[in-house]
């Protein structure tokens, strides 16, 4: 065995120009490298090698051998073997040799990171392999994963988030809670009249289809797998070393020995750097990465060869195999890059014309209408065939459908059939198409001619769902009874013909209003609404730009004609809210029974406060008689109106109108239900919420009025009855988080007004960011400084997310609750984040972080922002450092401060702290 490994040194002694002897000394060796460290065994390829591997290090036993073969001098082993005991290498911290009668044991100890730095699962990776020299190599390098410090906050984070998703949780179930307790009383109506007329534009929703536009299968004739299919390399025949590497490389990819192929690509290309053949193999190279699972590593490789070898036919496989792959990913514009690369260098190509249809379907997917029409024209000028032809013709029109412009789209059809009717036959979709384009200008007679021979002639076309399904609509667009039940009957095919398709999904709404109601009951219709309705997006197929609308208007009609019009009520405002129609508008007009009511309420809720109040004045005494007390809620809306506006005087005035017509007999006769059941009862979360809109409305009256700060444990008492479950829980934890402020207790007042950030309303003004800004201030002043410098940092990156010129606005509401103003109306990005930097500097002292500390305050001395406080901190945390050269810029910026011409604060202090450093050095 000894022999085995002499031989072996003296082989590589040879070729490196080494003597055996000193060869051997280096029979052991440790490497380090910028991505990976390196042991190196020098050993023949006969000598077996026990390799294991854990967490903490390494076993390799090397059989049949002793420390001697390895290079160690006789007699000196132990001096020989003591040298390895400690490395420096930043993943191995010592080896350990020894030799046994089984053979040399070889024991490391991996060195990992510490601190917070370190790796949170801290793993080694290694690579073995023998190289030829002969070496047994072993390469090793920390496993990537996320440090202690990265773990830490994302556990932090997500905790935060469990928080809030909980809290967000359980203000869903109230705000549902609440709508669903809303109860709408109006007279009896007939609201279900819909049923008994044609589908109309002016009180229905229809919806654009986007043309059925075919993918283009490209691996038809470009390479899909790897860029070598079909491509035939070079095999020198010569007996040179160059040939040899070659021949060597291509054997091992045709074995698949594709690691291999890349170990000997890397020899041949450090040996022969300017071989003629070197495109050839950089491509074999890029090849045998894709074979790996590498293709990322391959792309540049590709990339490159297009701009080193453009004229070779590397050159071209490379650039049809990326375009293929792009638009395949749906890489529109890197497709568009590649095809016309392609087009440009190789017009001649016999392929020229797959080239155009690529830039043209990778236009057509970025919308690009007349760029593609022009590639499309090209191809079907150009092509090899009718049908590639007629494929590239038939798609023209697919350009303007899809842009809505029908006529222009109608027009190109006209032509492409014209010209290629007989191959259009391979092309159904185009039929489709043109049936739709006739559809949306509103030629319904040749639009229903043409689908009904689209099903006839491809009954088993995917797209037919679009044929059955506009039937349906052009059926329902007629007033007759036979065309109505036609038109159900085309609905009813488009379901059980196509049941996966988005015809399916909109062939329901259309059926659920009247009739079966598409089979659906009140349970079955909610499960629909919540489910395949709740989740359509039109797979590409449907403009969905109005389907909520669509979605909204069926779902209101199917809960009117089941019998669950309150709901309807609810859902219908909700509708409004969201997405005013006029469809909606109507039917809510039906059943809101007071128009006075409702023209407040519109008012209040397009924030016109003083109108409203000032139509409330004119019209009371005619309109209050004859509104029952379940309606005079507006009274407490408009009590908070006068509030907000700071008249505290009407909005009692308001409170004691409301509390003066619960009281009477009329009221009581009128108005609420008193209900039998448990406490969440419909009626009983409504007589809550009434409670809580009552006991809110009388405390910010009184806030605001002149002896609001006088009277602080009156309204505690009236914020404390305001229900959990309550819309008003936001405005109850400002102003309890205000009055804590106002009186000292912070960490109160921190409490409330996280409660308040996750009930934040979403009408709340979004520009306005002072209840963030005051959060965070509560959370570094009483609070973990840790979860204050995260609040700074989420702020800091939204004030990056605005441009320089953005100043910031304020909501009303909040500042009349006493919010403080740590933003005004007004104030500018760099005014918010010269703070933000500032405070999150201190918190990060409060942590000892002082290299970060000494980072962020850099940004504030680059801006010269923060005058001598923020040089002196800056100067401060530099020299807390421990690195010899941030203490030497701490007392460079510490004396540049001391030296300053302004005689204020911050110059003494650096003068005296110079001073006692200089008395800690011995008075250097």
């Amino acid at each position: 065995m000894r022999n085995k490994v002499l031989k072996a040194a003296s082989v590589l002694a040879l070729i490196s120009g080494l003597s055996p002897l000193s060869l051997w000394a280096a029979g052991l060796k440790v490497q380090t490298f910028k991505t990976h460290s390196r042991l190196m065994v020098a050993i023949d390829d006969g000598v077996p090698a026990q390799w294991k591997k854990s967490r903490q290090g390494f076993d390799l036993l090397l059989k049949g051998i002793g420390l001697a073969d390895l290079g160690a001098p006789l007699g000196g082993e132990s001096a020989w073997t003591e040298k390895f005991k400690t490395i420096k290498d930043p993943n191995l911290s010592a080896l350990k040799i020894s030799e046994s009668a089984a053979g040399v044991r070889i024991e490391g100890r991996w060195k990992y990171l510490t601190g917070l730095d370190a790796p949170a699962d801290a793993q080694m990776e290694t690579f073995e392999f023998r190289d030829k020299t002969p070496h047994y190599v072993i390469d090793f390098w920390p496993k990537k994963g996320p440090t202690l410090r990265e773990v830490q906050a994302a556990r932090a984070q997500a905790q935060n988030l469990a928080r809030m998703k909980a809290a967000q949780v359980t203000a869903k179930k109230q705000t549902d809670r609440r709508l669903a307790s809303e109860k709408m009383r109006a007279d009896g109506e007939n609201v279900s009249n819909f049923c008994q007329e044609p589908l109309s534009d002016k009180t229905d929703v229809f919806l654009p289809f986007l043309p059925y536009h075919e993918k283009v299968d490209f691996s038809r004739w470009i390479p899909s797998r790897t860029p070598d299919e079909n491509f035939t390399y070079y095999r020198p025949t010569s007996r040179d070393k160059e040939s040899q590497y070659i021949r060597l490389a291509l054997d091992l990819y045709k074995q698949g020995k594709n690691a291999l192929v890349l170990r000997t690509l890397d020899f041949f290309e450090k040996d022969y750097p300017q071989s003629d053949r070197m495109h050839e193999m950089r491509f074999l190279r890029a090849n045998a990465l894709i074979k790996l699972g590498l293709p990322k590593d391959a792309t540049p490789i590709l990339a490159r060869l297009g701009v080193d070898s453009k004229d070779s036919s590397v050159a071209v496989y490379a650039a049809m195999f990326t375009a293929g792959a792009q638009i395949e990913g749906g890489s529109s514009l890197a497709a568009l890059e590649s095809f016309l690369w392609l087009i440009n260098h190789y017009p001649e190509h016999h392929l020229a014309w797959v080239f155009h249809l690529g830039a043209a379907e990778s236009l057509f997917s970025m919308k690009q209408t007349e760029r593609a029409a022009k590639e499309y024209q090209w191809v079907a000028e150009n092509g090899p065939s009718d049908r590639a032809k007629a494929q590239a013709a038939l798609r023209i029109g697919d350009l303007y459908l899809d842009r809505l412009q029908y006529e222009h789209a109608l027009a190109a059809y006209y032509q492409g059939l014209n010209r290629f009717g007989e191959e259009a036959k391979e092309f159904p979709g185009v039929f489709v198409n043109r049936g739709e384009t006739l559809y949306q200008l509103g030629q319904m007679d040749r639009a229903q001619d043409v689908f009904k021979m689209f099903l006839k002639a491809f009954p088993a076309h995917p797209s037919g769902w679009r044929a059955t399904y506009r039937l349906g609509e052009i059926n329902g667009r007629k007033a007759d009874p036979e065309s109505l039940h036609a038109s159900r009957n085309w609905f009813y095919k488009t379901i059980n013909n196509y049941p996966t398709s988005p015809g399916a999904t909109l062939a329901r709404l259309r059926l659920i209003p009247c009739g079966d109601h598409g089979g659906f009951d009140i349970k079955g219709l909610d499960q629909f609404m919540a489910g395949d309705a709740q989740k359509f997006d039109g797979r590409g197929e449907v403009s969905i730009k109005r389907y909520r609308d669509m979605k909204g208007l069926a779902y209101v009609r199917g809960l009117v004609t089941l019998g669950q019009e309150e709901r309807a009520v609810i859902l219908a405002m909700e509708e409004l809210r969201l997405s005013p129609i006029s469809e909606t508008q109507q039917f809510l007009r039906k059943i809101i029974g007071s128009l006075f009511r409702r023209s407040i309420l519109n008012l209040l809720d397009q924030g016109k406060k003083y109108e409203a109040l000032a139509f409330y004045q004119d019209k009371k005494d005619m309109i209050i008689r004859e509104i029952p007390f379940f309606q005079l809620d507006y009274l407490l809306k408009l009590s908070q109106a006068a509030a907000d506006l700071g008249l505290g005087t009407m909005a009692q005035q308001l409170i004691a109108m409301h509390e003066k017509a619960e009281n009477s007999e009329n009221a009581r006769n009128q108005g609420r239900r008193v209900a039998s059941g448990s406490a969440t009862s419909a009626s009983d979360m409504l007589d809550e919420e009434h409670e809580s809109e009552q006991e809110y409305s009388k405390a910010k009256a009184l806030w605001v009025s002149a002896e609001g700060l006088g009277k602080k444990a009156e309204i505690r008492t009236l914020l404390n009855k305001i229900s959990d479950r309550s819309r008003f829980g936001f405005e109850r934890e400002v102003l309890l988080g205000v009055m804590d402020a106002q009186d000292g207790k912070f960490s109160s007042a921190l409490n409330h007004v996280a409660k308040a950030q996750l009930l934040k309303p979403a009408q709340l003004n979004k520009n306005d960011i002072s209840l963030e800004t005051w959060l965070a201030s509560l959370e570094a002043r009483v609070g973990d400084p840790r979860v204050a410098y995260e609040m700074y940092t989420n702020l800091e990156r939204h004030l990056s997310t605005l441009n320089k010129g953005y100043k910031f606005e304020t909501d009303p509401s909040l500042s009349l609750l006493g919010v403080p103003a740590f933003i005004t109306a007004g104030t500018t990005v760099e005014q918010v984040q010269q703070q933000t930097w500032q405070i999150q500097g201190e918190l990060l002292e409060k942590m000892n972080r002082w290299g970060e500390a000494a980072t962020v305050y850099s940004k504030l001395v680059e801006k010269g922002w923060g005058g001598g406080r923020v040089l002196f901190s800056y100067a401060k945390v530099l020299l807390k450092t421990g690195s010899a050269g941030n203490q030497e810029k701490g007392r460079s910026a510490m004396r540049q401060l001391a030296s300053s011409t302004e005689d204020n604060f911050w110059k003494k202090l650096a003068k005296e702290t110079l001073a006692n450093d200089t008395a800690k050095e011995g008075g250097k």
